[in-house]
C-alpha cells in the first residue's frame, strides 16, 4: 500500500481507539441511563392559554420546540405541524395587517382564525398566505387567534410580529414605513 495514506488509517485508527477507550471508562462512572431533563411546555402551547399580542407593530419572541397539537386540533393553513404555539390578538383599528413568523431554520406556518373554542375556529378566508406569513383585512376591536407551528414538525426559535401593510420594523427595533 501506499506508505501516506497506511500513516493516515493508523492515524484514524488510533484516533478511534482512543475515543472508545474514553467512552468505556466514562461508562464505568457515569450511569448509562441518565435522562435529559424535562422541559416544561410553553405557556401558550394551548389554545386557551394563548399569549396575548397588543396593538401593532409588536415583535413576540417564542421558541415552538416543545410545543404540540392539542386533541381536536386540525392542521394550520393546509400545512401537517404538531409543534402549535397560540397568540390572541385584538385589532386597535381597521386596516390591512400582515403577522409574520421570521428567523427560524424551517418552514414556519401562521394561520389565523375567528372563534372561542378550539373546535369552532373558522380560519379567515380573505387571507393572502406567503411563507410563514399571514396577510388580511382586520376589523377594529375584533379578536383573532393565531397558530404558529412548524411545516412537518420543524421547530426552533421565531419571532412573531404584527404590522400594518407598508410597516416594517428594522434590526434595532424601530418601525419604519414605507
Amino acid at each position: 500500500g501506499h506508505p501516506d495514506l497506511q500513516d493516515l488509517l493508523s492515524s484514524i485508527k488510533g484516533a478511534a481507539d482512543t475515543i472508545n477507550n474514553a467512552f468505556d471508562e466514562c461508562r464505568m462512572v457515569v450511569p448509562c441511563d441518565i435522562a435529559a431533563p424535562l422541559r416544561e411546555l410553553p405557556g401558550n402551547d394551548s389554545f386557551a392559554d394563548a399569549a396575548t399580542l397588543g396593538g401593532i407593530g409588536v415583535e413576540y419572541e417564542l421558541e415552538n420546540a416543545i410545543g404540540s397539537r392539542e386533541e381536536g386540533e386540525g392542521v394550520h393553513a393546509g400545512q401537517p405541524g404538531n409543534r402549535s404555539v397560540w397568540f390572541e390578538w385584538t385589532a386597535p383599528e381597521s386596516g390591512y395587517v400582515s403577522i409574520k413568523a421570521t428567523g427560524g431554520r424551517f418552514d414556519a406556518v401562521v394561520a389565523v382564525y375567528q372563534g372561542e373554542a378550539l373546535d369552532e375556529l373558522v380560519e379567515i378566508q380573505d387571507i393572502e398566505k406567503g411563507p410563514a406569513e399571514a396577510s388580511f383585512n382586520a376589523s377594529e376591536g375584533t379578536s383573532y387567534k393565531i397558530a404558529v407551528d412548524g411545516s412537518y414538525g420543524g421547530h426552533g426559535a421565531l419571532k412573531v410580529t404584527i404590522l400594518r401593510y407598508g410597516m416594517k420594523v428594522r434590526a434595532d427595533g424601530t418601525v419604519r414605513y414605507y
